[in-house]
Formats: structure tokens, sequence, C-alpha cells
């Protein structure tokens, strides 16, 4: 079957109708203006994750501060996974563009990385590495969605978008673990500070 196009109120975009054996799925198709305006929000906060992944003493420095200040606000020795997840609610929505599956991948991984009950406690070295593994899981996931508009684009991006320089749309800049990554948590998941 094919594609047909309604008419939308005015600001929005229109409707695409697709019928396919006997469906029927509505979906939005985004103006120029609209897909620039996206690209131009993965971009900037794609170079602002890259930003945090590239500076490893920053970053540290940065958890181990949220870390002790998190400690003292709740009166507690060490924090807990549910806790981490508290902490970095909005800083998750920021990073993975408020996308629901990229939060769903961030909280399943780091369960994953770190089994056990949300009330698990974890170390300042655990809590750096959940916040590595979410922003790495972000880059990537942002660098797919800008190497989706480049290729409905042809590579050639709307004109408001023309800031700053593009991501690669290659392979995980970050691929490995940094040093003292994932294997600096040891078998139990604890660091060593």
């Amino acid at each position: 079957r094919g594609a047909s196009s309604a008419a939308a109120p005015p600001g929005q975009r229109p409707l695409r109708a697709v019928a396919t054996m006997g469906n029927v799925c509505s979906v939005r198709e985004d103006s120029p203006r609209d897909t620039a305006s996206r690209y131009e929000h993965y971009a900037t906060v794609w170079h602002e994750v890259v930003a945090k992944l590239s500076d490893e003493n920053a970053f540290l420095a940065e958890c181990a501060m949220v870390y002790r200040n998190e400690c003292a606000r709740r009166n507690r020795r060490q924090l807990t996974k549910q806790i981490w997840q508290d902490v970095t609610t909005a800083f998750v929505s920021r990073i993975s563009c408020d996308d629901p599956r990229t939060k769903e991948r961030i909280y399943r991984s780091v369960d994953s990385l770190y089994l056990g009950p949300g009330d698990r406690v974890i170390s300042e070295a655990a809590f750096a590495e959940f916040t590595r593994l979410a922003l790495e899981l972000a880059e990537r996931d942002i660098r797919e969605r800008i190497a989706k508009i480049q290729e409905k684009y042809g590579g050639v991006v709307p004109a408001a978008s023309r800031g700053m320089p593009p991501p690669p749309a290659g392979p995980n800049l970050f691929q490995s673990a940094p040093p003292g990554g994932c294997a600096a948590l040891g078998a139990n998941g604890y660091g060593s500070g």
C-alpha cells in the first residue's frame, strides 16, 4: 500500500499515514527547521559528553565532589545504587536527550555492571564508573541519531546547525574503558577508595 499525508494544524508537522497489510501507522514528518534544531541540540550534548569523557582528571574530580557532597548532605558514609540513580536523574535525562530507550539502556547497564538491590552501597570509584558508563552509552546513542539525520539529508544538515563541527559518524570513540575503568572496581564491585 502507499502513504498519504494529512493536513496538520498550525504549528504542527503533517501526519503521514502508512498502510501495510491492513495496519496503519501515523508518523510526524519533521520540518527542516525542526530537524536542524534537533541536530544542533544533539551535537551540543554530544560535544559536552565527549568533553567530560576526554578529561579524565576533571571527570574523576567532579564525580568525587558530587559523591562526597551527597554523602555529607545525606549524612552517610557511602551512597547506594539507588542514590546514584536519584542524584543523576536530571543528568541522565540531559545526556540521553530525554530519550526513554537511552535512559533505560543506561540503568540496565549499571544494574548489569553492579548486580544487587538498589540499597547496595557503592564506593566513590563505582559512582564514577556508573557515571562514565552513562556518558559512554549516551555518546553512542547521540552519535547514531546524528548519523541518521546526516544520512537523511545526504550529509548536508539543514542550515540552522552550522555552528560547530559535527560528531564523527564512525565507531564509538570510547569503546574500551579508559585506565581505571571497569577493572578498577575489582571482583566485588568496590573500588579501592
